[in-house]
């Protein structure tokens, strides 16, 4: 029970940072559109797209630290650093490889595959250059961050992330007044954000952890196993980052930089849903893999799939208004819409739900470290994604293709997940399949109700959203209650609302 409060207010807590940052990352897109412009909008979106790439080799590396980490938090001080030296090692390795790929292979991606007004290409390097080192700075974090994952320490998660996404807000408002190219500084002041929060995040943990110290030690054993377990989760992290930026790539190929504008939003959709559902994940990531590692199957079972259950209510409560509303919503931030907009980001947002449903699963089979043939086999489906979508467009297939086929692969990807965890730890896959089933249920209901009031009331465009959104939300919450609840939930739920009523 004290594990599930502590839980519980880590998500809670995350929520509401997500939900600030959210808000500030919306006005800050608003604001960086009509800055930049739709071309130099789509300029940045495509080629910081390109240098992500080359980062696909981060998410293993972190999927293992976190692991390792976690899993070394029940041993002795003198343990968790020499962990700690060894993660930090293996991040210093990928930094340099991830120069070596940018400035290579990247640089010719930029100069001669990508569809970049010839004006606009000094600043497209530039661009590129800032986001290469961007990333390698967040890299150099990595380590820190998962610590602080380990020790659960979501609270400073919190205060630092408002801090840094209202610095970014405060630039951004100045950036309308620069004189310089606009694109160049705004590249410029990401990489200096950057820098500011893996600084930040460096004192905090020096100063609040024993265990994070660098020394000069090197177990080859522990640093081959931790590089063995990155080797197989490279395969599918290089596999994300290619099918997200490759369909970037194609869009851009098909559509030019307008079409990149409109990609970039649709992207920073799935990236802000998939990024707020993550940090409800993340919440329960430290306790899934210490009950693996405790050999408690059982809580092992139930926090994944608590975990899935309560952020697809968190992604009902935001899907239904979006997704019933997305034209009025794009044109209160946007002003002015893009091309193609409204259904890329219709689609990617479905896309990040998809994404969000498999992640717990993932979690739960990173903790048994039986990785390999999951890894292989999921890199495979999704690699399906990029000739397939580029054949439809190459055929006179619509752009928004690209995330239709991205929906279909996930859909494949999230059955095969769940039964391959079945497969090696009797994970209750039927229970996770039927709750999603239930919760779908409920979001399609919910969105039909609102459609309906929105073919059926008036033109008056600002009572309709409100009433279609308070429409679907109760929909949403009655069938929630009937279907997906367990009986301790709902016991619990009316004593909470008893109690903020003072029943």
């Amino acid at each position: 029970m004290a594990d599930q409060k502590r839980i519980a207010k880590n998500a809670l807590m995350l929520f509401f940072r997500t939900f600030i940052t959210i808000g500030i990352s919306l006005y800050v897109s608003r604001r960086l559109l009509l800055v930049l412009g739709e071309s130099d909008f789509g300029i940045y979106s495509v080629v910081g797209g390109i240098a992500v790439i080359f980062s696909f080799l981060e998410s293993a590396i972190f999927s293992g630290a976190q692991r390792f980490l976690s899993l070394s938090l029940k041993e002795n001080r003198d343990t968790y650093i020499r962990c700690f030296t060894t993660c930090l090692n293996s991040y210093l390795l990928l930094g340099g490889i991830v120069l070596l790929l940018s400035e290579t292979i990247g640089v010719y991606i930029v100069n001669y595959v990508l569809n970049i007004p010839p004006e606009r290409m000094v600043a497209a390097n530039w661009v590129f250059q800032f986001a290469i080192f961007t990333v390698i700075i967040t890299l150099s974090n990595g380590p820190y961050k998962a610590s602080i994952i380990a020790y659960e320490r979501f609270s400073y998660f919190a205060r630092i992330d408002v801090v840094v996404k209202l610095l970014q807000l405060g630039l951004v408002i100045w950036l309308a007044y620069c004189t310089w190219d606009q694109l160049v500084v705004y590249s410029a002041i990401m990489m200096v954000l950057a820098i500011v929060r893996a600084i930040v995040d460096k004192v905090y943990c020096h100063y609040q952890f024993e265990g994070c110290r660098y020394i000069k030690y090197f177990d080859k054993n522990q640093f081959v196993s931790l590089l063995s377990f990155a080797g197989w989760t490279v395969c599918k992290s290089a596999s994300e980052s290619g099918v997200n930026q490759g369909n970037n790539i194609i869009v851009n190929i098909f559509g030019g930089t307008i079409a990149s504008a409109s990609m970039g939003l649709g992207n920073q959709i799935w990236g802000t849903i998939a990024g707020f559902v993550n940090n409800i994940h993340v919440a329960y990531t430290s306790q899934i893999i210490q009950y693996w590692g405790n050999e408690n199957r059982s809580d092992f079972s139930r926090l994944i799939i608590d975990s899935m259950r309560y952020s697809s209510y968190m992604l009902i409560a935001i899907g239904i208004p979006f997704l019933a509303n997305t034209e009025f919503i794009l044109k209160l931030w946007l002003s002015e819409i893009p091309d193609y907009a409204v259904s890329f980001c219709q689609l990617s947002f479905l896309s990040s739900v998809l994404y969000s449903l498999a992640n717990p699963v993932n979690t739960g089979v990173q903790a048994t470290g039986r990785i390999k043939w999951y890894q292989i086999i999921g890199s495979f489906i999704l690699l399906v994604d990029i000739p397939l979508a580029y054949i439809l467009l190459y055929i006179g297939g619509p752009l928004s293709m690209v995330f239709i086929v991205r929906i279909c692969v996930q859909i494949v990807l999230l059955i095969y997940n769940v039964y391959y965890l079945y497969a090696i730890d009797e994970f209750p896959a039927k229970t996770y399949i039927y709750g999603i089933l239930k919760i779908m249920f409920a979001a399609i209901v919910s969105y039909m109700m609102a459609w309906v009031v929105i073919t059926q009331i008036g033109n008056d465009k600002f009572v309709n959203v409100f009433i279609n959104v308070v429409v679907g939300l109760i929909t949403s919450c009655f069938l929630l209650w009937k279907i997906s609840l367990i009986q301790s939930e709902k016991i619990e739920l009316r004593k909470y609302i008893k109690r903020i009523m003072h029943i």
